[in-house]
């Protein structure tokens, strides 16, 4: 795992001014630095987290034995061995003993854009072919490693991070669009960034960059869920065979690999079966002063049932607040989930413990565990005549208070479409309108909606494609990296992933029976009481928080005149808050969007004085 930042100029610039940039990425890479220029005019530097091949040779950047191609990389290739054999076998030659970067490089030269569909593991990088002067880049199918460039008349920069490229640049401008975008969603999607001009590369995308010419001359998905879209049958042994590699091939480190245990379906099945590949492992878990946010027993019961060593750490709101600073400072553009605030706390006290941790991420977009799954499943059994008149009644109840949210919710979205059903999760429409902004709607979700003969395959090729590589596997990444931590996640394997979408869901899901495999799989270990209870989640009473413990900060940060979002939005705080304090929940999470949205913008600011 590491960090890099690349640079081609038209003119010769400051290698000091490159030097501090590449400084900004020492939170992903605090192992070694490297640099590797052959003129002024381009640039390459790298920060490393050593994992694998720990020698100095396997430092980046790195350059093949030809002296030809350039290559800066971050992540891991879990089937680099393989890899590196039969490119051995074709007549390639290695540098290093046993690294996966050489494997990538050595294996561009062989196959060029085609070594995307050998790679398993998480990635994205740069490669170099100097006699051409072509840069090529990359992501993995799922987005678990980001890439962000701007081009201008005169350069590309391509970068892990933001922070390097607004440095080099001495400037940002940011993107009214992209503001309201966030507002709407709660993220950026890809291709856009917060800011003017500076894009990020979509998950499972590549794209080829002239250097002389200065321009783009090539960008493909190579990669996405839709394509493995099927309806044959759904096998259980085939499923486990798939997961037990998956797990496997993530137990290879040449450093001590440990694993997060909330107690739940997924990291419990993770620690059963890596337990099966590895020596000894330890386990790491969180418990909640708050009960109701507090799953320590069954993380205890579970790694007690396996005899594997657990540290449990248990924490309260004092601790959170403490780290939100650094949590928020975490993102290079504003997130929303309040739940990268406890996430970002567990990544940095496992750094404590681990360089490398194995987590349940992407569990229950692979087997559907979310709530709107399950209403999915039951809206195909209520007919369509009875959904227009159940959503007009529930409508009439709320008004009336006499019915809770989440069933409001779910026959709120009984008359609509499954796209619209969908969205409904995660836009609210509302908000620009409530600031004014009624010439703007986020559509994004409606135009990458795949209709299929099941809603709930519909909606997990959409997860695959919004919210797991734009929310969930930006949150892990940057908390982890942040505090200089890998996390290796089996369930976003492609493999697996391609698996699922490929048989029916019925096999591997029900209404009333959520992750049937994982439950099969751990029924000799754990009785109903585990299995079946409530999913909890990992979230932080922000209602509670914004109306008391930060208050002060949120309003006067608000409502502040100089501020980005007073300047541009023109809002009153006073109305949002009293809002709140009506008992209009949702105003919570629109509160916390533009709190993070001006914390974000005066991180940059900072920067750059």
């Amino acid at each position: 795992m590491c960090g890099f930042l690349v640079q081609f100029s038209q003119k010769n610039d400051d290698f000091n001014h490159f030097e501090e940039a590449n400084d900004l990425l020492n939170n992903r890479g605090p192992d070694s630095t490297g640099y590797y220029k052959d003129s002024e005019k381009y640039k390459f530097g790298f920060k490393r987290l050593s994992i694998l091949d720990l020698d100095v040779s396997a430092n980046q950047p790195m350059v093949d034995y030809q002296d030809r191609y350039i290559i800066v990389f971050n992540g891991e290739v879990y089937n680099f061995k393989q890899l590196r054999n039969e490119i051995e076998q074709l007549g390639g030659k290695f540098k290093t003993s046993h690294s996966d970067t050489e494997a990538i490089l050595e294996g561009y030269k062989i196959w060029g854009p085609n070594i995307l569909k050998k790679l398993e593991g998480q990635f994205s990088f740069v490669i170099f072919d100097k006699v051409n002067q072509i840069l090529f880049m990359a992501r993995d199918r799922i987005g678990q490693k980001p890439l962000f460039y701007k081009i201008t008349n005169e350069r590309i920069i391509v970068s892990s991070t933001l922070e390097p490229i607004i440095k080099l640049l001495d400037s940002f401008e940011v993107d009214l669009e992209s503001v309201y975008t966030f507002l709407q969603v709660g993220v950026v999607p890809a291709p856009k960034t917060i800011f003017k001009n500076i894009n990020k590369l979509k998950n499972g995308e590549y794209m080829v960059f002239d250097v002389q010419e200065n321009q783009i001359t090539d960008k493909c998905i190579y990669w996405s869920p839709e394509q493995f879209i099927d309806y044959r049958k759904y096998d259980y042994e085939e499923f486990m065979s798939i997961f037990d590699e998956a797990v496997k091939k993530r137990c290879v480190a040449d450093v001590e690999i440990s694993s997060f245990l909330s107690g739940g379906l997924d990291s419990t099945s993770i620690i059963k079966k890596a337990s099966e590949h590895l020596p000894s492992m330890n386990t790491f878990s969180v418990g909640f002063l708050d009960k109701q946010f507090d799953e320590s027993y069954w993380a205890e019961m579970a790694s007690n049932k396996f005899d594997i060593p657990n540290t449990l750490e248990k924490i309260d709101e004092s601790l959170l607040l403490k780290i939100l600073p650094d949590s928020l400072d975490a993102y290079d553009e504003p997130f929303y989930d309040s739940s990268s605030i406890p996430t970002f706390l567990v990544s940095k006290l496992m750094s404590n413990i681990s360089k490398v941790a194995l987590s349940g991420d992407g569990g229950d977009e692979l087997l559907g565990g979310y709530q709107r799954y399950t209403w999915s499943n039951y809206n195909n059994y209520i007919p369509f005549p009875l959904k227009t008149p159940l959503s007009f009644i529930s409508n009439q109840m709320v008004k009336n208070n006499s019915i809770s949210t989440g069933t409001n919710q779910y026959l709120s979205m009984l008359n609509k479409n499954s796209s619209e059903r969908y969205e409904s999760f995660f836009v609210d429409k509302n908000f620009t309108d409530i600031l004014g902004i009624s010439d703007f709607s986020y559509d994004f979700i409606s135009k990458n909606w795949l209709d299929t003969e099941d809603d709930f395959k519909s909606m997990q090729a959409t997860d695959y494609n919004f919210y797991l590589p734009e929310v969930m596997m930006t949150k892990i990444d940057r908390a982890s990296m942040a505090n200089s931590l890998e996390i290796r996640s089996p369930f976003v394997d492609h493999k697996l992933i391609e698996y699922i979408l490929s048989v029916k869901s019925k096999g591997y899901t029900a209404t009333r029976n959520k992750k049937k495999p994982l439950k099969k799989f751990l029924s000799d270990d754990f009785d109903d009481n585990f299995l079946s209870r409530k999913k909890m989640g990992f979230a932080v009473p922000l209602d509670t928080w914004i109306k008391s413990s930060l208050r002060e900060e949120v309003f006067n940060t608000l409502d502040n005149q100089e501020s980005y979002v007073k300047q541009e939005l023109n809002f009153d705080t006073s109305n949002l808050f009293d809002k709140l304090e009506q008992g209009q929940k949702s105003y919570k999470n629109r509160i916390w969007k533009l709190y993070v949205l001006e914390k974000n913008i005066q991180k940059y600011l900072t920067l750059l004085h």
